[in-house]
């Protein structure tokens, strides 16, 4: 868990937002490690084919969540990675009703295996995951 100092500094805002991102970590780090992709994928929404049209974005609300994603995972006691961080602030949006779209891609590294990425964005605006999506193939978009 995070410092004492760092949990003293933080509003109740702040607070709130940060336990709601370290237990939809939790969740998620449970859906992928026990239950069925076909089964925890419903719970991201459906399979999109295209970009959806850019609405209008609340940026204030969409970085406190990314930051305090961020901080949940840097905190949580295992590898909160990509998707887990892209999963929890999907929810975190939808409890919020604010639609958002998470894109899986791949990539090949230099040694010839397959990388994987997930980001978040709402409209064009990537809320999780955007400093190292770049290189990467799109594959498969849930809204």
């Amino acid at each position: 868990m995070p410092r004492f100092s760092t949990i003293k500094n933080m509003s109740p805002g702040q607070w709130a937002l940060f336990t709601e991102a370290t237990l939809l970590l939790a969740f998620a780090r449970f859906c992928l490690r026990f239950i069925p992709f076909h089964v925890y994928i419903r719970l991201l929404g459906c399979k999109i084919e295209s970009h959806p049209n850019e609405e209008q974005i609340p940026y204030q609300r969409l970085e406190a969540i990314h930051e305090e994603v961020r901080r949940a995972a840097r905190n949580v006691p295992w590898n909160a990675v990509c998707l887990p961080q892209a999963m929890a602030a999907k929810w975190m949006l939808k409890f919020r009703r604010i639609d958002s779209t998470i894109i899986w891609g791949v990539d090949k590294a230099e040694d010839n295996t397959v990388k994987a990425h997930a980001w978040l964005k709402v409209g064009h605006f990537i809320v999780m995951g955007g400093e190292s999506h770049q290189g990467f193939t799109e594959i498969s978009m849930y809204r």
